[in-house]
């Protein structure tokens, strides 16, 4: 009988140390899922950084290409004019949809 009772508390550690690692385990889990969330967010501000950026480099040529006097700068500056119209007509097409 002693032997069954014996048998029962090790089970019963040996449940109790399953369970221990689980929560170990659940927390970790929760810790890496807030670092996710955090890198993401990083991710995310760096990728609208860059945009904003790439946006700049654009405007930057733009107004370098408009200095020009060259007749190869004036048919940039044209094309460079006509694919912001473009875009602002495509922009102006789904704010009337």
């Amino acid at each position: 009988m002693e032997r069954g009772i014996s048998a029962i508390n090790e089970i019963r550690e040996y449940v109790k140390g399953l369970q221990k690692s689980i929560n170990g385990y659940r927390e970790n889990e929760e810790k890496m899922a807030s670092q996710l969330k955090k890198i993401d967010e990083e991710k995310s501000n760096l990728q609208n950084e860059i945009n904003q950026l790439q946006e700049q480099v654009k405007l930057l040529k733009l107004a370098k290409q408009l200095e020009g006097d060259s007749v190869q700068d004036t048919k940039e500056v044209k094309l460079k004019i006509n694919e912001m119209v473009r875009e602002i007509d495509k922009c102006i097409a789904l704010m009337n949809k």
